[in-house]
């Protein structure tokens, strides 16, 4: 499991809130849910009363404060119904690294951080991989959960050698004696969480949001401000920041990008007047306050606003996609995974909004009285969700680009490889991805009903084209009858279909490249598995111990090798992307400029 991060002033962080279990909250009492592990962007989806606001409610109510070491924000209302009540701790989820071990160290015990994250990988694997663990923590601050029951849950199966180690590295980190193993236990497990915990700010924009105005003439519309409505002198603030807070700037330079990329523009300014009495757009020559703009402008433009004002917070937008195009909805979702030091959790009906970044999703569905969470892992999964929503591949229609690839992984690399060649060709403006899923183009029988059905939908789109891996063993080695009938059809449209000169997209990455993404992602990782062969398992790696294991994720394959420098050079990369983002440029009757 990679620890999900952000970046930060200091380099890469982690997230404020990793996971967290939900018990004897509102809707949320028959069985303890968990929301977890969670990313940058966390989307909840589910039907009207399902429960989703209530994931903002307990964020902002009882984790913040838990962060910040404060009293919960606990209100009657909150209280679980049918006799549940609610408990005394909340589990949360904190990541098992070295590198936030150090902080909590003080200098000369500093030394002892590789052993912290072997004593932590020590305790139960029903609350930890090696990697990211559970632990309860007090809901009235930031201390460990004292309870014998489930410090005994923590520590698994009690044996001398386990209690042994827990009290040698107690004695040398805090250079005491006496005490038992709960003790012990609790005082190191408070020394492990306490980077984790400190204030945090909470951001709420709700699905109901205007800007109270400050202009007379549109106050029937949009009720008079009663001056506590602090968006605008933010952004005035970020706007003309004092002379040592010069950076600021960046900020509010990023709505203005934010503006133009909404409007199709790139010479549009966004301006505060003097007395703050509004958002100026300023284009053609008129400036027009933001209250004169269509409700979707408006509406995006203020969430914009709301999320750039904060920096390192935890901001919960409800509904985002209200009064939104699909396509102002995939906008905004990529403005949030580009801008910011932000964490977002976000409650939707839309399948626009969760198919637009990659985010951590969850089901949210209310089965007899009481809200069920899952994590929808997987491109069936999604599925399955959007299903239930009613979501139909409108997009086939609306996309300028429709580009057919076969799992999530190749959406990954696609989308850095396009962006390295042209970076204003951006997925869900430009071209819209969609999954086939390898197991179609697997058939052997070339005329089955789905690849007949597969290929009547190609053409609704006007500029359809398709990666696929040629699975080839060797460079003797023939592609089946089924792809070649589909690189048939992609010729007879004069669309573009690229198969991989290898055996499959990963090997595309240098060898070095794969060696190092197999150690980022498998503590055990040695090296990858296989060198020098374009017709491998570019995804094996070879454990210290010298095993082989050719099962990977590849998300997180992908995800760790796209951190490090592509290699152009690597088979006939350069000329399939090159070919592609001119594909794509012609979809958008884009003019090359001479």
């Amino acid at each position: 499991m990679v620890v999900p991060t952000r970046a930060g002033a200091i380099g890469m962080l982690p997230l404020p809130i990793l996971g967290f279990r939900i018990e004897g909250f509102r809707s949320i009492y028959k069985d303890w849910q968990e929301i977890g592990p969670l990313e940058k962007i966390n989307i909840f989806i589910g039907q009207n009363n399902s429960g989703k606001s209530n994931v903002i409610r307990y964020v902002s109510r009882y984790i913040i404060p838990a962060l910040s070491g404060k009293a919960p924000e606990s209100l009657a209302t909150d209280l679980p119904r049918n006799g549940y009540t609610t408990p005394s701790c909340t589990w949360m989820l904190f990541p098992i690294h070295e590198m936030y071990i150090e902080k909590a160290l003080p200098q000369d015990k500093k030394p002892l951080a590789d052993r912290f994250v072997t004593l932590m990988q020590m305790l139960s694997t029903t609350i930890n991989d090696g990697r990211m663990i559970w632990l309860p923590v007090e809901a009235k601050g930031s201390r460990i959960h004292k309870n014998a029951d489930v410090l005994n849950a923590i520590i698994g199966k009690h044996t001398r050698d386990k209690e042994h180690t827990l009290l040698n590295f107690w004695q040398h980190l805090r250079n005491g004696s006496g005490g038992n193993v709960h003790d012990w236990l609790t005082d190191i497990l408070q020394v492990f969480i306490s980077p984790f915990f400190y204030s945090v700010d909470v951001k709420i924009v709700q699905a109901l949001r205007r800007i109270d105005t400050r202009l007379e003439e549109f106050r029937p519309e949009f009720g008079a401000s009663a001056g506590n409505d602090k968006i605008i002198d933010a952004l005035a603030a970020l706007a003309s920041p004092p002379w040592d807070r010069q950076e600021d700037r960046k900020r509010f330079a990023a709505i203005e990008h934010f503006v133009n990329s909404v409007l199709s523009r790139s010479d549009v300014k966004v301006e505060i007047p003097h007395d703050k009495s509004t958002i100026n757009i300023n284009m053609d020559g008129r400036v027009l306050p933001v209250e004169a703009l269509g409700t979707g402008l408006h509406q995006i433009i203020l969430m914009a606003a709301n999320v750039i004002a904060v920096t390192n917070s935890v901001v919960c937008i409800e509904e985002p996609e209200l009064h939104l195009h699909p396509e102002l909805q995939r906008q905004f979702m990529r403005f949030l995974e580009s801008e910011g030091t932000n964490q977002y959790f976000i409650t939707t009906h839309s399948a626009h909004v969760m198919d637009a970044t990659d985010a951590a999703v969850f089901s949210v569905e209310l089965k007899e009285g009481s809200t069920y969470f899952r994590r929808a892992i997987g491109r069936q999964s999604r599925r399955s969700i959007c299903d239930d929503l009613g979501y139909r591949p409108s997009d086939l229609l609306q996309s300028n680009c429709v580009m057919w690839v076969e799992g999530p992984s190749d959406r990954l690399y696609l989308n850095r490889w396009i962006n390295e060649k042209d970076s204003s060709l951006v997925e869900g403006i430009h071209y819209s991805i969609m999954f086939y899923g390898g197991r179609l183009l697997s058939h052997l029988k070339v005329e089955d009903s789905e690849i007949d059905e597969f290929i009547h939908l190609l053409p609704i789109n006007r500029f359809p084209c398709m990666l696929i891996d040629s699975d080839k063993r060797s460079s003797h080695a023939r592609m089946n009858d089924t792809k070649k009938r589909i690189v048939r059809e992609f010729e007879s449209m004069s669309a573009f279909c690229w198969v991989t000169k290898g055996k499959e997209i990963e090997n595309y990455l240098s060898d070095e490249t794969r060696n190092v993404a197999s150690k980022m992602v498998h503590a055990n990782a040695r090296e990858a598995a296989y060198r020098g062969n374009e017709y491998c398992n570019g995804l094996a790696y070879k454990t210290i111990s010298g095993n082989v294991i050719e099962n990977v994720d590849k998300i997180k394959f992908a995800k760790a090798a796209l951190t490090l420098e592509t290699d152009w050079k690597r088979l006939d990369l350069d000329h399939q992307v090159s070919q592609l983002v001119s594909y794509i440029k012609r979809a958008n009757r884009i003019i090359h400029e001479q």
